[in-house]
């Protein structure tokens, strides 16, 4: 099935963006087991085992529309990461960027020629991204409801914060 170049173009790119997405939550991953936050670990591997998922949909759109996916070189990622605060915000940034790429690509299918196959298949997309955006918003909310992210926070403290968050995803991973 025939897609318009417009879209075309940026679903090829949407390939690369999510193996440079799931090459950063590689990198956080590996922080957070680095650093002893293994429920964080986890979570942060099943997050790039999505990406790899993700990018495999992209790549079988195109070949059951017949055309060639694009692979080219990606990107090493760009987190800073010092504490865990830094893990959630970057996901949650990155899951926004990521559904931005996504509603281009659905914006495109729906002008032009109407992709409707491309348009169909983004709609699964749209609903993961605003599962994912939901997970990063909900612990973002947890970590500042229960002061972890708070400067004033004495460190001491954040200690035992940090045990709840990762007793918190734990549970949440066996759900």
């Amino acid at each position: 099935m025939k897609i318009n170049d417009k879209t075309l173009a940026l679903v090829q790119k949407q390939i690369m963006n999510e193996m440079f997405n799931a090459n950063t939550y590689l990198h956080i991953a590996n922080w957070c087991g680095y650093n002893g936050y293994k429920a964080m670990e986890k979570m942060f591997r099943n997050q790039y085992e999505g990406e790899l998922d993700h990018k495999d949909r992209f790549i079988n759109l195109l070949l059951e529309s017949g055309y060639m996916p694009e692979i080219n070189a990606i990107d090493a990622p760009k987190v800073s990461i010092g504490v865990l605060e830094d893990c959630v915000r970057s996901a949650l940034k990155l899951e926004q960027k990521t559904t931005m790429e996504i509603c281009a690509i659905s914006d495109a299918a729906e002008e032009g020629k109407k992709d409707h196959n491309v348009y169909e298949a983004i709609q699964w997309f749209i609903n993961e991204q605003r599962e994912e955006e939901d997970l990063f918003i909900d612990m973002m909310d947890f970590c500042t409801n229960i002061g972890l992210f708070d400067k004033e926070t004495p460190e001491w403290a954040k200690k035992n914060l940090r045990n709840e968050l990762e007793k918190r995803t734990a549970e949440s991973l066996e759900d």
